[in-house]
């Protein structure tokens, strides 16, 4: 930084940065496997997408300077894909949720035990 006569990162920015990516490499992550040219099934969707957000509701308490940026993500997460987070035998997710309960290194495991039961009725 010296050489090219820039000025330092402050303390305030490094910690921004730092929170930007604890934020984004998740997504980053999630992206990657989503786009990925092997082991890319629609089995993937849901449970990829359920657990991104999680992240973000849980990242954005343990934040300082970013937490509108992750619960702004965490917004269009769940409004982008709505139709992922209704778990009713009658929805649109039960496609995505039928296609990770089929999967076999996903099954069951990725939903909570309170949705469970539901999906096994609408998988059978």
């Amino acid at each position: 930084m010296d050489a090219l006569k820039l000025t330092r990162l402050t303390k305030h920015e490094i910690e921004v940065l730092d929170e930007y990516v604890q934020i984004m490499s998740p997504i980053a992550t999630a992206l990657d496997k989503l786009q990925g040219e092997e082991d890319c099934f629609l089995g993937n969707l849901t449970p990829t997408i359920h657990q991104v957000h999680k992240h973000l509701l849980r990242v954005s308490s343990c934040v300082n300077h970013t937490k509108q940026l992750a619960a702004g993500l965490s917004d269009a997460v769940k409004s982008r894909f709505r139709h992922l987070f209704s778990f009713t035998c009658d929805s649109e997710s039960t496609v995505y949720a039928a296609a990770a309960v089929c999967h076999p290194k996903l099954k069951l495991r990725w939903l909570a035990e309170d949705k469970r039961q539901c999906m096994k009725d609408c998988f059978m």
